[in-house]
């Protein structure tokens, strides 16, 4: 719900605040796929214990937690501060803190506080073993310093270049999957559709609207609230604008209409091999029996107000962003925001990836809600703000931090200057 807006901070305050934000809402765009947490969860740990740490580092003033994963109950085991490569004495030590129980494979999980080490450095955290015949355990190397946050987001940015397809000047391979695609469902089932572009999703090769979307939106959102954050490049343009267009021109041609919309692009037989994606486009196309999907990477068709009001909000505000720049794609971008808003409106309801477990979303009335917002701050039109408050007020309070299934943080700081005073509730 509709909350009191924040508190004045001082300007180093506001400035580290806007920073972790920055790096926040980067993170939630390449955290979006369920491989990511399967490759940092637990469950492919054979190991008795392990020791999680920041992977970015720790500021020397604030406070350093880690957390010992284990099958056995460690409690009271003392810890110690060791240099990154074994030398010298301790740099500090302590206890580990109470059991925090199970989560994922490991039923115990204890905090590691060692807050008390403010002197910038290299380091590892050491257990001694546990029984004493298992020997010690170690953490990574981490790094406790001042500025560790400032080459995060280029590395993000970095990332996301890797998963570029089509002719988009991806980064560690060449262009990519420039037949895209086959119509498998829809109107005009059998043919060819162009959706070159985008991203590639998880570690694989297959593309979402739920995660482009999603992807586009916060890059989007980055640029926006914070446009000096990440230094113009050499062409004097903002990294954050030019990867954000990557996601927002491949949206535009999934040809929203009152139907639906193309909403993938590939199956689950994309995981079937480990290759290069550039070899794609030399496999021979076989035409399909009569009860089976196309087989070289179909493009689906559906309709869902998750996913359209979700990319309706993105390319709303896209049209915000590059009006200044570059107004024909600011104008393609509010023509095709209309087309997916009032999709979503005709089709209430939540439409899941094929197969469904990939991305097994519910809700959609946070989204659009939020699409809503953008439109009204697009156009001024009065109903798009009342459609705001009402899919918010149908939504309800959201739960956790932004995700791919909860927008309601972003939702409500978008909402908060557009609410009636009696409504923005303390």
């Amino acid at each position: 719900m509709i909350g009191r807006g924040p508190a004045k901070a001082n300007t180093k305050d506001t400035k580290i605040h806007r920073t972790r934000l920055l790096i926040f809402l980067l993170v939630s765009c390449v955290s979006s796929c369920p491989l990511w947490f399967r490759f940092v969860g637990s469950a492919f740990l054979p190991t008795p214990a392990a020791i999680r740490i920041n992977q970015v580092g720790y500021r020397p003033r604030e406070p350093k937690v880690a957390i010992v994963q284990s099958r056995s109950n460690r409690r009271g085991q003392r810890f110690a501060v060791i240099g990154a490569q074994g030398e010298g004495r301790p740099y500090y030590s302590g206890a580990l803190g109470g059991d925090r129980g199970a989560f994922g494979a490991f039923p115990h999980h204890y905090p590691l506080d060692f807050s008390g080490l403010t002197r910038p450095g290299v380091y590892r955290l050491r257990l001694a073993g546990y029984p004493p015949q298992a020997g010690e355990l170690l953490s990574p190397p981490f790094r406790i310093g001042a500025h560790l946050y400032r080459d995060l987001p280029g590395m993000i940015l970095a990332f996301l270049r890797v998963q570029r397809c089509g002719d988009t000047e991806p980064l560690g391979h060449g262009p990519c999957h420039l037949k895209d695609a086959i119509a498998g469902s829809g109107p005009d089932t059998g043919r060819r559709v162009d959706l070159v572009g985008g991203w590639h999703d998880a570690g694989d090769y297959l593309k979402f609207t739920t995660t482009t979307s999603y992807v586009t939106l916060l890059l989007l959102e980055c640029a926006g609230r914070y446009p000096h954050a990440v230094p113009l490049d050499a062409r004097g343009r903002s990294p954050l604008l030019e990867e954000a267009r990557v996601g927002v021109e491949w949206l535009l041609k999934l040809h929203p209409s009152l139907e639906g919309f193309y909403y993938q692009v590939g199956s689950e037989a994309d995981h079937d091999a480990w290759r290069r994606p550039e070899g794609d486009d030399e496999v021979p196309e076989a035409a399909p029996g009569p009860e089976e999907p196309w087989p070289q990477r179909p493009a689906l068709f559906g309709a869902g107000a998750n996913v359209a009001g979700r990319s309706a909000a993105a390319l709303a505000l896209a049209a915000r962003l590059y009006r200044s720049t570059d107004p024909i794609l600011a104008h393609r971008c509010a023509e095709t925001a209309v087309a997916f808003y009032q999709c979503g409106l005709k089709h209430p309801g939540a439409l899941t990836s094929q197969p469904a477990d990939f991305y097994p979303e519910r809700g959609w009335k946070p989204d659009m809600a939020l699409a809503a917002a953008h439109l009204f701050r697009l156009t001024g039109r009065a109903g798009y703000r009342r459609d705001a408050m009402r899919f918010e007020s149908a939504a309800g309070p959201g739960e956790g931090a932004v995700g791919l299934y909860s927008l309601h943080g972003l939702l409500e700081v978008e909402l908060f200057p557009l609410a009636p005073r009696r409504q923005r509730r303390p």
